[in-house]
C-alpha cells in the first residue's frame, strides 16, 4: 500500500471507535476505513471513484484488487465459512446461536468461548459454552452492555478465532407494556367535555349579545349622515 498515489481530494471524517482503518492520507485523515454494523460489515471510502479526485488512485495497478477483496469481505461469507453466529437481544439478555460448518470433527465437540465487550474494550464477559449436540451452541449472556458491543467466538482450546461480529443492546424499558386505565381516561374525557361546554356558553356574554344591533344601527346611521354630509355642498353650489 505504500506505492499507492495521492489523491486529489477527499471529504475529512473522523474515524469511529470501533472503525479498522485501511487506508489514511497523507495527512492522517481516514481515506478507507471498515466496521461491524449488527452482525453485517460496512466500509467508507471517503473519496470518489468516477470523478477526478481519485483518478491517479483508480490507474494503480492494485487498485482493482484492493476494491474486489473488499467487496468480497463486505458481502459476507458462505456456508462454507467455519462458523456462523446469531444474536437475539431480549429482555432476559442476549442470546447466542452458533453453528459450524466445517466437516472438521474435532470442532462438533469443541468447547467455543464467547467474549462480548462494549466499543471501549471493556467490560468484557467472557463465556465457555459447550455444544447441545454436534455442530450446534447456544448461550444467553445476562446483563450485556448497554449500546454497541462487540462479539469474538474462540477455541478454547487454541484461541484461534472463529467468528466474530457486533450488536446493539437497547436499554431496558423503564415501564412495561400495560393496558389502559379505561376509567381514569372517560374520567379525564368528561372533564374535558364538561370545561368545552362551560366554555362554548359564556363566549359570548348576555350584554354583548344585547347591545350588537345597537352598534350595527349607530354604524348605518352614521355612514348615511357622511354620504349627506358630501353630497349637500354640491347641491347648494349648482342652486347658485
Amino acid at each position: 500500500m505504500d506505492s499507492a498515489p495521492s489523491l486529489r481530494g477527499y471529504v475529512k471524517t473522523e474515524p469511529k471507535e470501533t472503525a479498522e482503518l485501511l487506508l489514511r492520507s497523507e495527512l492522517g485523515d481516514p481515506v478507507l476505513a471498515r466496521w461491524h454494523y449488527g452482525l453485517g460489515r460496512v466500509a467508507i471510502l471517503t473519496t470518489t471513484l468516477g470523478g477526478e479526485w481519485a483518478e491517479d488512485f483508480l490507474r494503480w495497478p492494485s487498485a482493482p484488487d484492493l476494491m474486489a477483496n473488499l467487496t468480497r469481505q463486505l458481502a459476507g461469507g458462505s456456508p462454507r465459512e467455519i462458523l456462523s453466529l446469531d444474536t437475539n437481544p431480549t429482555s432476559a439478555g442476549l442470546d447466542l446461536d452458533l453453528r459450524a460448518h466445517s466437516t472438521n470433527a474435532s470442532l462438533a465437540a469443541a468447547t467455543l468461548r464467547v467474549e462480548l465487550s462494549d466499543i471501549n474494550s471493556e467490560n468484557i464477559t467472557e463465556l465457555d459454552v459447550t455444544p447441545f449436540r454436534a455442530n450446534a451452541w447456544s448461550a444467553r449472556i445476562e446483563n450485556p452492555p448497554v449500546g454497541d458491543c462487540l462479539i469474538k467466538v474462540m477455541d478454547a482450546s487454541n484461541g484461534e478465532v472463529l467468528a466474530s461480529g457486533g450488536v446493539f443492546v437497547s436499554p431496558p424499558r423503564e415501564f412495561t407494556g400495560a393496558a389502559p386505565d379505561r376509567g381514569k381516561l372517560a374520567a379525564a374525557s368528561r372533564i374535558a367535555g364538561e370545561f368545552a361546554a362551560k366554555a362554548a356558553i359564556t363566549s359570548i356574554s348576555p350584554r354583548v349579545r344585547e347591545i350588537w344591533p345597537i352598534c350595527a344601527a349607530f354604524a348605518l346611521l352614521s355612514f348615511l349622515l357622511m354620504i349627506l354630509a358630501r353630497r349637500w355642498p354640491e347641491r347648494g353650489a349648482a342652486v347658485s
